[in-house]
């Protein structure tokens, strides 16, 4: 199967400040096979940072399975019941806080995956598009709206119109979820990995199983041959009562 999905980042300002709030987009792409869950971790520098919420109420995969937050790191799973395949589809969206002037950079990690809706938990993620990483500048009134996708070095590259990013104002609600504390959720549902610890793996296909296999046999044969054997002792006996009862009869 080939591995042709990867990942998008993109920045919503023209110009961040100080103390000003903005929001990154985590899109991603699965072209040529249907994707049904997503796992990214994205790294930042929460002395620059601060982590405020994510939001996934548009997103094409809605069903957040964990999402955890510590200092410099983001950990994020989610699925959907209708695979999803095509092009920048929006996964999440991640608001944060500028805390001082200067670039900082913001990562999704080379080991986010991607898998595709086929029961294996197959990564579809592109290994040569990971890791993705971002560039934000504070403080420099030239800074542009920024799509970055499948660079391993930051890089202002891939400049978008503004008019096709969402301003800050029309963010939607975040969800409910306190930020720069580590926090984890899971859902209910027959999916074995719920509640594990380890995210990474999960996957919203139910497993493919090997066919049961029969019964082994055991002790003297298997379980046909002792029924066998236990019947014609069963006849035997029928015949020797009925025998001894004719003798009687003689007698």
């Amino acid at each position: 199967m080939s591995q042709s999905g990867d990942f998008t980042l993109e920045l919503d300002q023209a110009a961040l400040n100080l103390n000003q709030e903005f929001v990154v987009s985590v899109f991603v792409s699965s072209p040529d096979q249907p994707a049904n869950t997503v796992f990214a971790k994205i790294n930042y520098d929460s002395s620059q940072l601060s982590f405020l919420d994510t939001n996934f109420s548009t997103s094409v995969f809605p069903n957040v399975v964990e999402r955890q937050s510590a200092a410099n790191q983001i950990r994020l799973t989610s699925f959907t019941t209708n695979a999803f395949s095509g092009n920048h589809g929006l996964f999440t969206r991640l608001r944060f806080k500028a805390l001082q002037n200067g670039q900082s950079v913001i990562t999704l990690a080379a080991d986010s995956k991607i898998h595709a809706d086929d029961g294996l938990a197959t990564n579809l993620a592109d290994p040569a598009k990971l890791p993705v990483q971002l560039t934000v500048s504070v403080g420099e009134s030239k800074q542009e709206a920024i799509i970055q996708q499948g660079a391993s070095t930051p890089s202002p590259a891939n400049i978008s119109p503004l008019s096709d990013i969402q301003p800050i104002d029309a963010y939607e609600q975040p969800d409910a979820q306190s930020s720069d504390q580590t926090t984890a959720t899971s859902i209910a549902g027959n999916f074995s990995e719920s509640g594990v610890n380890d995210f990474s793996t999960f996957s919203a296909s139910p497993k493919i199983l090997p066919p049961p296999q029969p019964p082994a046999a055991t002790g003297l044969g298997s379980t046909p041959i002792i029924f066998a054997a236990i019947t014609l002792l069963t006849i035997v006996s029928i015949l020797l009562i009925m025998k001894f009862i004719r003798k009687k009869d003689d007698l």
